[in-house]
């Protein structure tokens, strides 16, 4: 993949200018959460965190409380306070903000 990051398709240098939430469920096989990690390290300003219970597909097998999580990220709510998720935090990287 020439020029980007890891094979993974990520621009070099990351990405910066816009705040971003990565997630996945805690068992997801088809994009593990060690790749997700990898992928919330190269965004300026990033949360990530997982679903607990979950696997990849957790809009279909945990509908409610995925629109829960999308919901609390776009209307500035804490994520640390929906019970279902991992604690969110911002991943290691000098990408990433604390």
């Amino acid at each position: 993949m020439g020029g980007r990051r890891g094979g993974l398709g990520l621009p070099p240098g990351g990405i910066s200018g816009v705040r971003g939430l990565c997630f996945t469920g805690e068992h997801a096989a088809f994009v593990p959460p060690a790749l997700s990690r990898e992928v919330a390290a190269t965004i300026e300003d990033c949360r990530f965190t997982l679903i607990r219970a979950t696997d990849h597909l957790a809009h279909l097998e945990r509908g409610e409380e995925y629109a829960r999580l999308i919901a609390a990220y776009f209307t500035d709510q804490p994520l640390d306070a929906l019970d279902f998720l991992t604690p969110s935090k911002a991943p290691s990287s000098p990408h990433a903000t604390p």
